[in-house]
């Protein structure tokens, strides 16, 4: 991680479509903590939504550590293409 300050994501993953929305908060720690507080009781009882807080250098770091909400069908297409050729 060395020097670069955290950057805070928030992902509300919704489980049925497979698909992830990130806010994206800076530094902003405090913003992104009561932006996830909020939607936490705003979908509480929705069971289908996965939300979380995390953060990281950069968004390219938290696709790699929470791949799993992330949509890597192109890269499997990417790879399946060259194990065809």
């Amino acid at each position: 991680m060395g020097d670069t300050p955290i950057k805070h994501f928030l992902i509300t993953y919704d489980i049925e479509a497979g698909q992830a929305k990130v806010r994206r908060f800076g530094e902003n720690y405090s913003a992104a903590l009561d932006a996830y507080t909020k939607a936490e009781d705003a979908h509480k009882n929705d069971t289908n939504l996965d939300i979380v807080l995390v953060g990281a250098e950069n968004i390219d770091v938290i696709k790699r550590t929470h791949s799993s909400y992330f949509d890597t069908r192109d890269e499997f297409d990417s790879l399946l293409a060259g194990i065809l050729k």
